[in-house]
C-alpha cells in the first residue's frame, strides 16, 4: 500500500496526490466523507465508481439473494425490488 504524506494547511486544507486522484476518479468538485475509525482517518469519495466498488465489496455479505441496495440500482436508474427479474439473485453483477 503506498503511503505518500501531506501537510495540512492553516485554514484546514490537504493536498491528495494525483496518483491517488486517479485511482479512486476524484475530479474537481467531487464530495469527500471523512470517517474516524480508532486512530485512522478514512476519506471516501463519493463518486459513482467508489459506491460501485462498495457494492462490489459487500456483494456475498448477507444471507438470501441481493441486498437492497443492488437490487434498486441497475444500468443507473432505480429499479423498485417488486420489478427487479427473478433471476437477479442468481446472476453476477
Amino acid at each position: 500500500m503506498e503511503r505518500v504524506f501531506t501537510t495540512v494547511s492553516s485554514k484546514g486544507q490537504i493536498v491528495i496526490p494525483v496518483s491517488f486522484r486517479e485511482s479512486m476518479e476524484i475530479e474537481q468538485g467531487t464530495r469527500i466523507a471523512f470517517r474516524q475509525e480508532g486512530a485512522r482517518l478514512i476519506l471516501e469519495p463519493d463518486t459513482l465508481a467508489a459506491k460501485l466498488r462498495i457494492l462490489k465489496e459487500l456483494r456475498g455479505s448477507t444471507a438470501g439473494g441481493p441486498s437492497g441496495a443492488i437490487c434498486c440500482w441497475k444500468n443507473g436508474a432505480g429499479i423498485a425490488r417488486e420489478n427487479w427479474p427473478k433471476t437477479a439473485g442468481r446472476k453476477r453483477l
